[in-house]
């Protein structure tokens, strides 16, 4: 619990604001009063009674920062690693070209997809704050949304592995006689 703290210092809320959203989950999860709840909270509402804090900041160092400083290294190495997928002058089987092609696209696949996944619940979450109202149950789709983050990655790269290992059908050399039943090879 202290590290959370620690970590991210705006989630220490004031007593103030504590016994506020204390409050809001015993009534809103039906709890009994007398329940133990620990609650970390930032707010737009109460940045009076939170020492100030407000949940722009923390959106701003935590989130938009971050994500996007991670998407342009991510769109920068992108090219660059598409770049050197194209070989000039080289030739490659188009097998080999089939997988370089998949092998983009799962990355691409890889890297917008988590934002898509995200996206609706991450605009449920804006909506609440900049109408600074309480989420209350809306807030469960977001978190399930973190959940389902991994499951989109991994079947993005099990499409890859699917794809890349299938057989590509080869042309036999070999032919077989309806007739005699002799196996020749094909000249």
């Amino acid at each position: 619990v202290r590290s959370v703290q620690a970590s991210v210092p705006p989630f220490h809320s004031s007593p103030e604001l504590t016994k506020i959203m204390d409050a809001w989950m015993v009534e809103l999860f039906e709890l009994e009063p007398d329940f133990v709840i620990v609650t970390f909270s930032l707010s737009m509402k109460y940045v009076d009674i939170n020492y100030g804090y407000t949940l722009i900041w923390f959106l701003m160092l935590w989130a938009v920062i971050p994500y996007f400083s991670c998407y342009t290294a991510l769109i920068f190495m992108l090219v660059e690693i598409r770049k050197r997928l194209i070989a000039t002058g080289v030739a490659l089987s188009a097998r080999t070209i089939q997988l370089q092609r998949q092998f983009f696209v799962m990355q691409l696949l890889q890297s917008f997809l988590p934002l898509g996944v995200l996206g609706v619940p991450l605009c449920m979450f804006m909506y609440g704050i900049f109408i600074e109202g309480n989420l209350g149950l809306v807030s469960l789709p977001i978190a399930i949304a973190l959940w389902f983050c991994p499951i989109v990655l991994a079947s993005v790269q099990l499409r890859y592995i699917r794809q890349s290992t299938a057989r590509a059908p080869t042309k036999s050399t070999t032919v077989v006689s309806q007739m005699t039943r002799f196996t020749t090879q094909e000249p």
